[in-house]
């Protein structure tokens, strides 16, 4: 197994002191990264050698509720699920390398769990968003959007100009002439877009459902969900159907942070799982060989590195 993380596992007695998210990623993280099979029983023993509970009834009832969000979650993704539930045992069904944008998406949030793992690889996390946005990008894809990918790339810069006649021609409406320099902040890549999605019809005109993306891979993505500012974007193209915000995060949120943080961005919003989403049909590898190649890449030294726990 994974040892147990470093944030939000406190000792428990009268009250559930145990973050439940960290707790539900962490098993993910041991099934995934570590254990071919896991049962409530080994999970359970672990938090009682370890002080986190007392009474092994006590931590049973979080662990039970924790493979209920496990079943949840699985549900997402049908038959490309990594691993299956089996009654209170968890099966690996596929190794990590075989379906990297889950591999992907867990890792990141493994980084709330481990953070001195985390920063061991350093502050740099300008492939990580490359990598996140490709994902995103491939994700809306599948679901047959029509995507047009605005993030920084450090090598192809884009100046802002440059990036609103783009946003512009892909979506058919006209650039609001001088607007961009009056509104767009000095200096600005792309001002916050990522990627614009939308669904479009064979006339190539406006008015169509459009949504303008915000990828956030940090763990203080919650600081971006007033991004982008689409009362900037507003005020450069002249739009028959204005846009949506839409963000997109690795992260598997529990119900209540879910409504909350789609609520905030009152548009289109996509979790872990619903970035999986095109795996639904059994479609394990459903990116693109040359992503599915970064992909674990970027991966391979940092699951290595993981924290294992001692036998």
């Amino acid at each position: 197994m994974l040892e147990l993380p470093s944030k939000g596992f406190y000792v428990s007695v009268n009250e559930h002191n145990v973050r439940f998210d960290i707790l539900v990623d962490w098993i993910e993280g041991c099934i995934t990264f570590s254990d071919d099979v896991l049962s409530q029983s080994d999970v359970i023993d672990v938090l009682c050698e370890n002080g986190i509970y007392r009474e092994q009834d006590y931590a049973a009832e979080m662990v039970g509720n924790a493979w209920e969000e496990l079943r949840r979650r699985l549900e997402c993704i049908g038959d490309g699920r990594p691993f299956k539930v089996i009654s209170r045992r968890l099966h690996r069904i596929h190794e990590w390398n075989l379906v990297p944008a889950y591999s992907f998406c867990l890792t990141l949030s493994l980084k709330e769990c481990y953070p001195t793992w985390a920063k061991s690889f350093g502050n740099d996390y300008t492939q990580q968003g490359d990598l996140f946005e490709r994902l995103t990008v491939e994700c809306l894809d599948h679901l047959g959007w029509e995507t047009l990918r605005t993030g920084w790339d450090p090598a192809h810069p884009a100046k802002i100009k440059e990036v609103v006649a783009a946003v512009a021609d892909h979506i058919g409406e006209p650039e609001m002439e001088g607007e961009v320099e009056k509104w767009m902040s000095k200096g600005a890549n792309e001002e916050g877009l990522d990627v614009v999605c939308s669904d479009p019809f064979y006339d190539g005109r406006g008015g169509r459902p459009l949504f303008f993306f915000q990828c956030a891979s940090g763990t203080n993505w919650d600081d971006k969900l007033h991004t982008p500012s689409l009362e900037v974007w507003h005020r450069v193209i002249s739009y028959t159907t204005r846009p949506q915000r839409g963000f997109s995060v690795p992260f598997a949120l529990l119900e209540d942070d879910f409504q909350r943080s789609a609520g905030r961005i009152n548009g289109m919003f996509l979790d872990r799982y619903r970035l999986l989403a095109p795996s639904y049909e059994g479609e394990i590898g459903w990116t693109s060989k040359d992503l599915h190649r970064k992909l674990n890449a970027w991966l391979r030294p940092r699951i290595k590195k993981l924290p294992q726990a001692d036998a």
